[in-house]
């Protein structure tokens, strides 16, 4: 029974640093809500997990390469809150960095959407395999290609939280 549960106790210097958390969580959040594009932002962030939910969670699958998507849906989701948790609560490099996995995700479920057929060859690959044929910067290319973009914006993007 989680009543009879006795958590052991956190050092005294664990504990002041999830405190300091929550002071830097409350900090963000009064910025948060004095500026309307910051509610704006935190809104679009609340519906774009809403729909990963709907999609990657509640969705019932029909065959193995909707598992593979709904799995990096939840990627995605798990990724997307961390980051906004993280932002929140200060750590603003490690938030950055969760974008990037973020940037690498989407790309690669945009890339599967319409070349469904590689869901299998990605899921059924060797780990080598697929860090040789799956780069993020193969992935972009593909993107480019097949979107007509020459300007590279994918790769500018992913540097940019790579930095």
């Amino acid at each position: 029974m989680m009543t009879d549960l006795i958590l052991p106790k956190l050092p005294d210097n664990l504990e002041s640093l999830r405190e300091e958390e929550e002071n830097v969580r409350a900090q963000s959040l009064l910025i948060v809500n004095a500026n309307p594009a910051f509610v704006d932002h935190t809104a679009l962030v609340h519906d774009c997990l809403d729909a990963i939910h709907v999609f990657s969670i509640t969705h019932v699958n029909v065959d193995e390469e909707e598992l593979v998507l709904q799995r990096l849906g939840i990627r995605l989701f798990n990724s997307g809150a961390c980051g906004l948790s993280l932002l929140l609560s200060g750590y603003y490099q490690n938030a950055a960095a969760t974008v990037r996995d973020l940037l690498e995700t989407g790309f690669l479920i945009d890339h599967f959407r319409t070349e469904r057929s590689q869901i299998k060859v990605w899921r059924d690959a060797s780990d080598e395999v697929r860090r040789k044929d799956f780069q993020p910067w193969q992935i972009r290319d593909v993107l480019d290609k097949r979107d007509g973009f020459t300007e590279k914006k994918r790769a500018e993007a992913y540097k940019g939280r790579s930095e």
